[in-house]
């Protein structure tokens, strides 16, 4: 937790004075958004119910104290919270210590599957955390991408509108009020966008000025053509599905379970009495043995429990076959999105390189320019979010943070 502070505040420095990247923005998101945290927590009480569950086949040991007054005018078998004891006429009372041990022998399976139930439990509370970052991972480079790019479409615009103011040529005016409204349509779609990022990361708040781009277009080979893997890592990573994988052992778990109350309980026990009757000094008692139950009938609530369990692991299967598929379509449409976008892509970078500003230009060439660089950056912009949301579908950036 320190170590996370510390993190937080050199974060919050650096940006105060050099700027701030993506990968800042992602890590400041995860430490400040309180849905992860909430997570992180339900993650740690997972984890302290499979340490108390590993307890169960731990020898218990006892230790007490007791003090018990009576009276009695005839020798008798006195009973009480601690046991019987044969006592003589006219005692007037009994204390002292005792120790007791007692060790688990045979369940019939019982606590070995409570372990394995909890550690099941773990994965789920683990998936949902892991499901939390990976959207959110998703949704700052979302935002990012929007500040970034409407920052240079910005740029682009006032570039343009201060070349146009100094050039002379038909359509002048009207082709600076376009640019105008559109500047000022970009400016107001910025603000709206930088504030998302802000509540996203949940920090305070990030200047346009300080997001500096770090982004990168994918290569052109970068992307392998098995769609098959891509599958295999996207069911391997995908904490959804881990979850309800997960999910669906630990109802079969019960199922068993709910079996396993059929067979008896065989317990050691072990007690050790240093005790003292008003008739005399200090005694010892020392007792052992073995403990057998077995449970005849108790109504059929357990039969009933068990066609529950039953129920509620067929449909926890039919969960996991839905998902799976689910996540199979996913990653097709992220592939098929991909590749388009990367089309598209060299197709505006191949019309702004056969772009050529004339040497004597006039309006309506600032005008081809400046739609030829927003081709460019809206190309950039479908391919750099379809790669972000391949990433996401498979669930590969998810160990990075």
């Amino acid at each position: 937790m320190k170590r996370a502070v510390k993190i937080f505040v050199f974060l919050i420095f650096c940006s105060k004075i050099f700027g701030i990247c993506l990968e800042e923005c992602i890590k400041l998101a995860i430490m400040n958004n309180t849905e992860i945290f909430l997570a992180g927590q339900d993650l740690e009480i997972a984890k302290s119910k499979l340490n108390q569950a590993k307890t169960v086949n731990f020898p218990k040991l006892q230790l007490g104290a007791y003090y018990n007054r009576y009276n009695l005018n005839y020798p008798a078998i006195f009973s009480s919270a601690i046991g019987a004891f044969n006592l003589e006429e006219n005692s007037q009372f009994l204390y002292g210590t005792r120790i007791v041990l007692t060790q688990p022998l045979y369940t019939g399976g019982k606590n070995k599957t409570l372990i394995k139930q909890a550690e099941q439990n773990l994965l789920s509370a683990k998936s949902v955390y892991l499901t939390m970052k990976n959207r959110l991972i998703y949704n700052v480079r979302k935002s990012y991408v929007d500040v970034i790019y409407l920052k240079k479409k910005n740029n682009i615009l006032k570039n343009a509108i201060s070349q146009i103011e100094k050039i002379k040529g038909k359509g002048k005016e009207s082709i600076l009020y376009k640019n105008t409204k559109q500047l000022h349509e970009i400016e107001i779609k910025l603000t709206d966008a930088i504030f998302k990022l802000n509540s996203i990361v949940a920090t305070e708040f990030i200047d346009i000025e300080k997001i500096e781009n770090t982004l990168e277009v994918p290569e052109e080979n970068f992307l392998e053509e098995d769609v098959q893997k891509y599958i295999v890592i996207a069911l391997e990573k995908r904490p959804e599905f881990s979850g309800l994988r997960a999910r669906e052992f630990i109802d079969s778990l019960s199922v068993e379970l709910g079996k396993n109350f059929r067979f008896p309980n065989i317990d050691l026990f072990s007690t050790y009495d240093y005790l003292k009757p008003s008739q005399g000094g200090w005694l010892s008692n020392f007792q052992v043995g073995m403990s057998l139950s077995i449970p005849l009938f108790d109504g059929g609530a357990r039969w009933q429990q068990l066609k529950e369990k039953n129920a509620l692991f067929k449909k926890t299967k039919a969960l996991v076959g839905s998902k799976e598929e689910e996540i199979k379509r996913e990653v097709m449409q992220a592939l098929r999105k991909l590749k388009l976008s990367q089309k598209f892509y060299e197709l505006a970078r191949k019309q702004k390189e056969e772009f050529s500003m004339p040497v004597k230009a006039i309006p309506k060439d600032i005008e081809r320019w400046k739609e030829a660089n927003f081709d460019i950056l809206d190309a950039e912009r479908k391919f750099i979010l379809a790669k972000f949301y391949l990433s996401y579908v498979t669930g590969e950036d998810i160990e990075k943070y």
